[in-house]
């Protein structure tokens, strides 16, 4: 087996033979840079994915010889926009304690993801997965580096990355979390919704409040954007919770929320320090085993 190249990340391998090991059960995705079957892996007797990347936009040559496939492990999932609203307090707490486990094994590596949201979550409530997808806006984090701010979704993107701040660090990737967290629990499908980065730096503040936005911009010698906010105080979200998702998750959940939920960075809880709230006891021996 001989080195194909090098990324970021890992070491890309092609084997000496290449016989017909997979067989072709459906097209996942098809996209003008790739195509994404599912497949069955003759040799070991599972599901994969592969996903094929054109040489040449909208040129398709998997007929061809030699061209070159990566082969991932097939993960099954469910469409947010299907589920969001009518998860259980028990699914949304284990969503979010997997989201965070894999945060852990990353943030340990000082990798950033920088694109979490809700479809890049492979979903299975039947066989309680979560897989975190789509690592091609990762980046290894280096403390003072200056960073591109025009990555990831519009509406899981922190505030520093909404106001061009280049020395985000690795607490960029818990407030998406604290996003995807919010949507579930108060089952909307964005908190925080603007169409651009000015409104949706807006609408943040609208709901975080004016005091801890302004302090925060002082701390970090941020020029004040030109967005026409009035002083508010930072919302309660305890009216924000549906009366079946009550109980836990308006009591440890909303008080985790409000630790990542936060202008400053700094002040964010880390991967591992949310991974540890109280919010996941039901979760503390497998934690003890692992961390």
């Amino acid at each position: 087996m001989s080195q194909l190249k090098g990324g970021k990340f890992s070491k890309i391998r092609i084997p000496s033979k290449n016989p017909d090991y997979y067989l072709v059960q459906a097209l996942i995705y098809h996209g003008a840079k790739c195509r994404i079957y599912k497949c069955f892996d003759i040799k070991s007797r599972k599901v994969v994915t592969i996903k094929s990347v054109y040489k040449k936009a909208n040129s398709f040559e998997m007929e061809q010889e030699g061209f070159t496939c990566l082969v991932y492990e097939y993960a099954e999932s469910e469409k947010w926009d299907d589920i969001y609203k009518v998860l259980t307090g028990t699914e949304i707490e284990f969503i979010i304690y997997k989201l965070l486990d894999a945060l852990i094994f990353c943030h340990q590596r000082n990798i950033m993801h920088r694109d979490i949201h809700p479809e890049n979550l492979m979903i299975c409530r039947r066989r309680e997965s979560v897989v975190l997808i789509d690592w091609k806006s990762a980046t290894f984090y280096r403390p003072q580096k200056f960073y591109n701010c025009r990555v990831g979704s519009l509406h899981y993107r922190s505030p520093e990355m909404l106001l061009d701040y280049p020395k985000y660090d690795l607490a960029t990737d818990i407030w998406s979390v604290g996003c995807i967290m919010a949507g579930a629990l108060f089952r909307v499908r964005q908190l925080f919704y603007g169409e651009n980065s000015q409104r949706q730096l807006e609408s943040i503040v609208h709901f975080l409040g004016s005091d801890d936005f302004v302090e925060y911009l002082n701390k970090y010698s941020i020029p004040q954007p030109s967005i026409p906010f009035i002083f508010r105080k930072r919302t309660d979200f305890r009216s924000y919770v549906r009366v079946d998702l009550r109980g836990k998750a308006d009591n440890q959940g909303l008080d985790l929320l409000n630790q990542i939920l936060v202008y400053d960075p700094q002040k964010r809880l880390t991967a591992y320090d949310a991974f540890c709230h109280p919010y996941f006891d039901d979760y503390s021996e497998y934690m003890s085993t692992i961390y």
